[in-house]
């Protein structure tokens, strides 16, 4: 990624038909790395999104205040969200993220470099299931993106939730590759 205009489709394809659809009762992380450069943003960039016809996203996004933001919206327009702690993420250097719905505790969990940032009540009673977008880099909604300024790696999908113990674990495990 150049960080200008980058970006991979994962899935492009009919709504509901797609990879990665979480069912209503099912938890799911996503995590990855990810370097920005130093400044403020100017708006929201997109690092991870799934977008459907009927408007359901999970997106990871940067704010303007550079802090790292978690948005789920569910089949039935339920929405949750959280921002990672009040890091500001944008400080040029490799950072880890790990973005878990837990439907066993009821809340999202934000993680930055295997610490826990806040949760936040998880408002969602639908599933995650009618998108037909999967994007690293940007969000492609009405024909516009936002796209994701500065570098992304190693992102991943999990269709349950991973426990502190294992986010940690993964941040530790490719720490040294990204100093």
């Amino acid at each position: 990624f150049d960080g200008i205009d980058d970006f991979i489709d994962i899935y492009n394809g009919s709504s509901g038909a797609g990879p990665y659809s979480f069912a209503a009762n099912q938890g799911f992380t996503i995590s990855g790395w990810f370097k920005t450069p130093v400044g403020t943003f100017s708006g929201t960039k997109n690092l991870v999104s799934f977008r459907g016809t009927s408007l359901i996203w999970i997106q990871i996004t940067t704010s303007t205040n550079g802090r790292l933001f978690m948005y789920l919206r569910d089949d039935n327009s339920q929405v949750s969200s959280d921002t990672f702690g009040v890091t500001e993420t944008n400080t040029g250097t490799w950072q880890h993220f790990a973005c878990i719905k837990d439907p066993a505790t009821d809340k999202i969990y934000p993680y930055l470099n295997g610490i826990n940032g806040y949760s936040s009540a998880d408002n969602s009673t639908g599933a995650f299931s009618a998108y037909d977008k999967i994007s690293i880099g940007n969000d492609n909604y009405s024909g516009g993106r936002y796209w994701w300024s500065g570098d992304i790696a190693n992102i991943q999908f999990y269709n349950r939730a991973l426990s502190a113990n294992e986010v940690l674990h993964n941040y530790n495990a490719l720490k040294s590759r990204f100093e």
